[in-house]
């Protein structure tokens, strides 16, 4: 479980969209009245990402593999498929790491204990250094804890 104490400024949109989660679950898993009204302060816990993907109608692995930032070809691995076009309308695929943007002020070591992650894990999937520095902005691929 994540918390995230709320900042100045700060939307629950903004916020879910920095964690890669969804809206609904932080509401639901906050009991939010009003999602528009953030204190300043409070804390907030932001539910784990979501590594199972059920197929939809319409899909294809590249558009799957577009909106959770994942190559086609690192579906493939993740989900032994050996045809893409085999996919169908119900099938549960695995997500095999999500992307995460780095915020002012974060480092290696705060965002790999963030996610609850071995630091060491993060350093490999993004073909870096414990002496890598971080700029704003910049995307992080971030494996998903039970698949480590």
């Amino acid at each position: 479980m994540r918390i995230h104490v709320v900042k100045q400024g700060e939307t629950l949109r903004k916020i879910a969209q920095t964690y890669k989660a969804s809206l609904s679950q932080i509401i639901l898993a906050n009991e939010l009245a009003d999602p528009d009204i953030l204190v300043v302060g409070e804390a907030l816990v932001i539910p784990e990402p979501n590594r199972d993907y059920v197929v939809e109608q319409g899909d294809t692995l590249l558009k799957i593999a577009d909106r959770h930032g994942v190559t086609v070809q690192e579906l493939e691995a993740a989900n032994s498929i050996a045809n893409p076009a085999s996919i169908y309308v119900g099938e549960f695929l695995v997500i095999p790491y999500f992307t995460y943007t780095v915020q002012s002020g974060e480092n290696l070591s705060s965002i790999a204990n963030r996610f609850g992650i071995p630091l060491r894990q993060v350093l490999q999937e993004n073909k870096l250094t414990e002496n890598s520095v971080l700029q704003p902005g910049q995307t992080l691929r971030i494996p998903y804890k039970d698949a480590l």
